[in-house]
């Protein structure tokens, strides 16, 4: 069964059943004291008309309830549909950031081989400087001759 009937089955019992329990209207088995069995045709006709309001009140109740709950499911379909490009965009950013973070370790691995290796050459060269300043302080004239007296003696 349809909500909108369901409803408007609901309504006309919420409506109909207080009225029929009023004082005066079946207080009795059979309708009243004798057993006729007989309502009012003014409380008949009052109990149908107000039927009938409730039931076209809750038409457009249940006409209105529709279309919010197609103006609901459109904008859930929409915000899904933008949550899923947004996921897409972070996902390819997370790809990207990925890739970019293995670059940089590349890089910084060369890198630290090549400042290593660079350090390795600096020791030496400072090895050097301190015999060669060594050397000096020892002889000077080796700055003008290019060698120790000794040793260009010694090549004649």
């Amino acid at each position: 069964m349809p909500l909108v009937y369901r409803i408007r089955l609901g309504a006309a019992l919420v409506v109909a059943l207080p009225l029929l329990a009023q004082e005066g209207s079946w207080g009795f088995y059979g309708g009243d004291a004798g057993g006729t069995r007989y309502s009012a045709l003014k409380q008949i006709n009052s109990t149908i008309k107000n039927i009938s309001d409730s039931s076209a009140h809750l038409s457009e109740v249940a006409t209105h309830a529709d279309r919010v709950m197609a103006s609901l499911d459109s904008r859930l379909s929409d915000a899904t549909e933008r949550l899923d490009k947004t996921l897409t965009r972070v996902d390819t950013a997370l790809d990207t950031a990925t890739g970019l973070m293995r670059t940089t370790q590349t890089v910084m691995n060369h890198n630290t081989f090549e400042i290593d290796r660079s350090l390795k050459q600096l020791n030496s060269a400072t090895g050097n400087l301190d015999r060669t300043i060594d050397t000096i302080s020892a002889d000077p004239s080796v700055v003008i001759w290019g060698a120790k007296v000794n040793e260009r003696e010694n090549a004649k």
